[in-house]
């Protein structure tokens, strides 16, 4: 045990002492469960608008139950209510499928089966609140179908609206073989499923975890990119708030107007910001440049 004074004890609240490890793990979890601002905002506006639209149509029934005024107040508080109960329990459950390299096809749907069940309470509850008549016709199978059968495809449509502009497709062949990152960072390394290999070419900040893309694929791994990068020592360099790229893994430069991006050999582009442009350039990342014209004519080309 580290003696009272120790730097690795920081000071309780209560005037005891407690381990600044602990301290940082308890932080990353409730910074999965809470998320950002940005997350909230875009998915709130999402489920205002599901809501409405639900509303409108009147699913399972409730077109039958009141005016479009009142179904359209039921489905946007109900929507936003499954929100605050989804988006945290669905945010840890994936960081922990991440964090044992479980696939997200395989958390997601095991993560609405189980959040179904709340849900399905608290819709049950409103309903016959609203429209007593309608409890005698629902069983609670019923009410956890309903909840599962909204849950999946709203969880799938949530996830791939996260995904789909911010992952490109992987190239199925890579033009030139990259050093493995050497082994000064197992804190970070050590983290990767067996099945990618040691291999990096990029990393990619997702929430508060990183995709890392190695020579065999991608996962989620449950680490602040700031600490993924201080393991992985000088071998790359983060080009981006949200982007780490290994050196020998980048094919070329895209150039459009002010803005830049490192397209790597695995077929993914990385963003620069504008504050490591000249640094880039110094230490030589930036050479040759394509422009998107040029790029689209032809493929990049790698010496063998």
């Amino acid at each position: 045990m580290d003696p009272p004074n120790s730097p690795r004890q920081g000071r309780c609240a209560n005037g005891r002492t407690g381990s600044q490890t602990g301290e940082r793990r308890y932080k990353t979890v409730m910074g999965v469960l809470i998320g950002d601002a940005r997350q909230w905002r875009r998915e709130l506006i999402g489920a205002v608008l599901v809501g409405v639209f639900f509303g409108l149509v009147g699913p399972f029934g409730t077109y039958l139950n009141d005016t479009v005024g009142v179904r359209i107040a039921f489905w946007v508080g109900m929507m936003v209510a499954g929100l605050l109960i989804y988006a945290p329990l669905l945010r840890l459950t994936l960081a922990l499928g991440a964090r044992f390299s479980q696939p997200v096809w395989f958390t997601a749907p095991l993560a609405v089966l189980v959040i179904a069940a709340p849900v399905g309470w608290l819709s049950a509850l409103v309903v016959v609140g609203l429209w007593p008549r309608v409890g005698p016709h629902m069983r609670p199978i019923d009410w956890y179908g309903q909840s599962v059968v909204l849950g999946l495809p709203l969880c799938a449509l949530a996830l791939w609206t996260r995904r789909a502009f911010a992952t490109p497709a992987w190239s199925a062949s890579l033009p030139l073989p990259i050093p493995a990152v050497p082994s000064d960072a197992p804190s970070f390394l050590d983290r990767l499923p067996p099945r990618l290999g040691r291999t990096l070419i990029c990393l990619q900040m997702e929430d508060h975890y990183v995709r890392a893309y190695t020579d065999r694929g991608s996962a989620l791994i449950l680490l602040p990119l700031k600490a993924a990068v201080e393991a992985l020592g000088g071998e790359g360099r983060r080009v981006h708030r949200s982007w780490w790229v290994a050196r020998a893994a980048v094919a070329g430069v895209v150039q459009d107007g002010r803005n830049f991006k490192l397209k790597l050999i695995n077929g993914l582009e990385a963003p620069v910001s504008r504050g490591s442009i000249a640094a880039l350039r110094q230490a030589g990342w930036l050479d040759p440049i394509q422009t998107p014209e040029s790029n689209r004519r032809r493929p990049v080309e790698s010496e063998s």
